[in-house]
């Protein structure tokens, strides 16, 4: 052992380039297969937090909303002591069916809770308050002492009651003691011991104050699941005037009277997703599992009360979301990774095959001393192994520092064991080399047969897998985005597609360079004949070069092309959510703020779109409920050109509705039957949810008569306009004479001048309309865009094109040192001749040019095909939203930067193999003439 330590040393001593090459492959190697996972991990742990933290506690908690009050079971007969419900045990009961959950689900439920809402009762407001209508919610919770401070008084006791009605309920015997927020008493204009009256509840003739209070954390997630608790809910009304509703917190045993004509007993579980370090993004799918067999199922709390638990909650959407994007994420990334884990086999295997040629005397030598050949193995592989394990080593630990640990994203078994095969490598593809038989070296294009049946068997199993694979990807159609990690087939299938559409490019490729061969060989300059010849008959790397560069050039297009579909996607999907360059909802827009809208500096046209409330559409005999949207056809038309999904149907539209307005006079009055929709009926364009198609025969709106409607086109939803269910679409201003009804917009689609700032109009927009919502599609775009899965990756398409332009290097550059020997005796005996030094480096592109025409001819299909496996085995919609999934684009910029970034690699390295071109000098020809004589 300590001999071939000593043989290995001297090696390294006197040629360490190619050995250092593997080390620095095992490096790299071993810092991806340790720092990629966690990177990944941590992409979807953020993600897992961003999309989590966005939910408010009513759509993230388990809630459930039952009729009754929890508790009360047996308490209906009970005498005038008023007792209270039996909340405590009904809270034990939410506790144990928390406490029989499995993990994760367990852990993230937190302490139930629970609160009695009775029905809305008419009071009087204070002198001094302007509250118009105020309206009570009698209530009482039970942990609300835990989040509020009293401010005045005292917190509400229990109040005597007798028999009510002849013995039929009990009521209370006096006013009933509440307590209110201090927002809520100072709304309604009461002070601490004042009496009111209460109108709805014939079992509670008055309410009397006695105390006020505070929330101990106003913006607190209890308060959610308490409306109008922490503070009233105010409505101002132009028509009706100031509106308020405060709820009132009563003794539980008041329950008895105040719950008796209705009550609803709300109960909860805080859900803890995301924000604990207790949720990784590996719960999202158990987590997922469990909450819909909570939720789906009807659980009894205590045996024998009538209010059960049958949960709700909008995390089951999120987490479908969550797990949507993490199969979409993996499938990109199973597709990007498979680029760099080729290019690296390439490069590995071109490396040992350098270092074999380096130490091919000193083996030859130890051979015919004696040495087996198994012992031959055993010293390349130790050299393998001296500079693989230290740097792999160096690697996992670079992993660590530029990829932390946590506690989303450890550090696994898997992780270090990639690290630890990084770190064998070298020594693997060192001791398969092979073993030199002698001092000269072997001609690549006489190989015996039985090395040439090998290689077809692998080959065509190679072949067959990939045909197995991609065949069973597409005919099952997107995994289910609720699987638990990798799928294992779509892992591989894209790596076994890249391989098969390389080899048949290795079998093809000859042929047309041989063809190319016979053309140059009737020119009369000899560089162009030589390089074509050698790189087909004695090609220094074999295959693997050609192997590696399709596979950097497929992988890294089809990074770029599923970066750009994605991009497109979520654009496009922005564009439909909105609708137009702005959004503008909220407040009833009329004539006086359209026109304000149109006035503002920059925009160009303004669009409304109104609801007119559901009607009955006839079709003969029968016919449905259908809501009605009246739209201002013309100016929507107009908005909405150019905008993706934009429906070309509501130019029709406005086409009809201007005729049936320029016909004027009788027929415009009377049209077919006196119904003002002039001739044709009332156009319409109708859903495909109403099941009437366009032309369909007697079909008719119902608006206190049967208006005759024309449906023009079934559409989808139009862009900006969420509805779902049936819905009819006609022209407003043929909808205001026809129906009868005068359309109230509250949501307007606006288009704006090419050269508008669009933060400006924003802007002017709000201030004109304080209370609006608007919508921006670039916003809501660069929001998704921004979000960690879209930034991640866009990191991992960076980091794998650079990758693969390293593995470029690497091929280009152990290919040319692996010809340099042969290409120096070759220019030495030409330049003998009289050929110019120039001749070398036009030699060394002759060699790599045909290869590199077939590397970017075959990558640019595969950079097409693998996105195309991608999108038909894996729904992305969940990364770009929407129902659909996004087409395939291909962006011919991004693309030609792909190509020219690959052309300069090889230009490169074009230029590196001159320096390998032999001397001028008498001496220099002559000693590599000597060497040549070999071959």
């Amino acid at each position: 052992m300590r001999a071939m330590l000593l043989l290995v040393r001297r090696g390294l001593r006197a040629s360490w380039g190619p050995t250092a090459l593997l080390a620095v492959v095992a490096l790299l190697a071993a810092l991806v297969a340790s720092a990629a996972p966690r990177a990944v991990t941590g992409i979807h742990a953020r993600q897992v937090v961003h999309e989590t933290s966005a939910l408010t506690p009513l759509t993230r908690d388990v809630v459930t909303t039952r009729a009754g009050v929890a508790g009360a079971a047996g308490l209906t007969d009970a005498g005038p002591g008023a007792p209270a419900p039996r909340w405590a045990e009904y809270l034990d009961g939410l506790e144990a069916l928390r406490a029989a959950q499995p993990e994760p689900l367990r852990s993230v439920l937190g302490a139930p809770d629970l609160g009695v809402t009775t029905g809305e009762l008419g009071t009087e407001a204070g002198p001094a308050s302007d509250v118009r209508h105020p309206t009570l919610l009698l209530r009482a919770a039970a942990r609300v002492l835990d989040h509020v401070r009293v401010v005045e008084g005292r917190w509400p006791g229990a109040t005597a009651v007798t028999p009510a009605f002849g013995g039929v309920g009990w009521g209370a015997d006096g006013p009933v003691e509440v307590a209110l927020s201090v927002p809520a008493a100072e709304e309604l204009g009461w002070q601490v011991g004042q009496e009111h009256p209460v109108d709805g509840n014939p079992f509670v003739p008055a309410v009397v104050l006695v105390g006020t209070y505070e929330a101990v954390d106003p913006d607190g997630a209890y308060w959610a699941h308490q409306p109008a608790g922490e503070r009233p809910l105010v409505v101002d009304d132009l028509n009706m005037g100031r509106s308020a509703q405060a709820a009132a917190y009563v003794d539980p045993s008041m329950l008895r009277v105040a719950a008796a004509t209705g009550a609803t007993t709300r109960a909860w579980f805080p859900l803890d997703v995301g924000a604990s370090p207790r949720t990784g993004p590996d719960d999202v799918a158990p987590l997922l599992a469990q909450l819909r067999g909570l939720t789906g199922r009807t659980l009894e709390v205590v045996p024998g009360d009538p209010v059960t638990f049958q949960g709700t909650t909008e995390v089951v959407g999120t987490l479908e979301r969550l797990a949507g994007q993490r199969a979409g994420v993996d499938a990109v990334v199973a597709v990007l990774a498979s680029g760099p884990v080729g290019v690296t086999l390439a490069v590995l295997v071109l490396a040992a095959r350098l270092v074999a040629e380096r130490r091919r005397g000193t083996l030859a030598l130890l051979s015919a001393r004696g040495a087996s050949p198994g012992r031959l193995r055993a010293l390349t592989a130790l050299e393998g192994l001296v500079v693989g394990l230290p740097a792999a080593a160096a690697g996992l630990a670079a992993g660590l520092l530029l990829v932390p640990a946590g506690p989303t994203a450890p550090v696994t078994a898997g992780q270090v064991a990639g690290a630890l095969l990084a770190g064998l490598a070298p020594a693997a593809v060192l001791a398969a080399a092979g073993v030199p038989r002698g001092l000269r070296a072997g001609r690549a294009d006489l190989a015996g047969p039985a090395r040439g049946r090998a290689r077809l068997v692998g080959e065509a199993l190679v072949l067959a897998a990939a045909a197995a694979s991609s065949s069973l990807l597409l005919q099952r159609g997107a995994v289910a985005t609720d699987r638990d990690g990798v799928d294992p087939v779509l892992a591989v299938a894209p790596l076994l597609l890249a391989l098969a559409v390389s080899l048949v490019a290795v079998r093809l490729a000859p042929l047309g360079a041989r063809a190319l061969e016979v053309l140059l060989a009737r020119r009369r300059d000899l560089v162009p004949f030589l390089g074509a010849a050698r790189a087909t008959r004695d090609a220094a790397g074999g295959v693997v070069p050609l192997l590696a560069l399709v596979l950097a050039v497929g992988v890294a297009g089809a990074g770029a092309v599923l970066q750009s579909t994605l991009a497109q996607g979520v654009t496009h999907q922005a564009w439909a959510a909105v609708g137009a360059d702005l959004r503008v909802a909220g407040p009833v827009l009329g004539p006086d703020r359209v026109a304000a809208l149109r006035d503002v500096e920059g925009v160009a046209e303004v669009a409304t779109v109104a609801d007119l409330g559901s009607r009955t559409l006839r079709v003969g005999v029968g016919g449905s409920s259908a809501g009605v949207l009246a739209v201002d056809a013309a100016a929507l038309a107009r908005v909405q050109d150019g905008v993706p999904g934009a429906v070309p149907a509501v130019a029709d539209l406005a086409a009809r509705a201007a005729a049936a307005a320029g016909d004027g006079g009788a027929e415009a009055a009377g049209g077919t039957g006196g119904d003002g929709s002039g001739p044709g009926g009332l156009a319409a364009l109708t859903t495909a949810a109403t099941g009437v198609r366009a032309g369909t025969p007697d079909v008719g709106l119902v608006a206190g008569r049967v208006v005759p409607t024309d449906v023009l086109a079934t559409v989808d939803l139009l862009p900006g306009v969420a509805s779902a269910g049936p819905h009819v679409v006609v022209d407003a201003a043929q909808a205001a004479g026809v129906l009868g009804d005068q359309p109230r917009p509250r949501l307007a689609l606006v288009a704006l001048d090419d050269d508008a700032d669009r933060p400006a109009v924003v802007a002017a927009v709000r201030g004109l309309l304080p209370t609006a919502v608007v919508d921006d599609p670039a916003v809501q775009a660069d929001a998704l865009l921004g979000s960690p899965v879209a930034a991640g990756l866009r990191a991992t398409s960076v980091a794998v094109v650079a990758l693969a332009a390293l593995g470029c290097v690497g091929v280009v550059g152990t290919t040319l040192l692996l010809g340099a020997p042969e290409r120096g005796r070759l220019l030495a005996l030409l330049r003998t001749l009289g050929m110019p030094r120039r001749a070398g480096r036009a030699l060394a592109a002759w060699e790599l040019g045909p290869w590199a025409a077939v590397a970017l001819g075959v990558g640019a299909a595969l950079a097409w095909a693998l996105p195309v496996l991608v999108l038909a085995a894996v729904d992305l919609t969940a990364l770009t939203g929407g129902d659909a999934p996004p087409p395939l684009r291909l962006d011919p910029l991004v693309l030609a930067a792909v190509a020219g970034g690959f052309l300069a690699l090889v230009a490169g390295g074009a230029a590196l193999a001159a320096a390998t071109a032999p001397t001028s000098t008498d001496g220099a020809l002559a000693e590599r003439l000597r060497a040549g004589e070999e071959r």
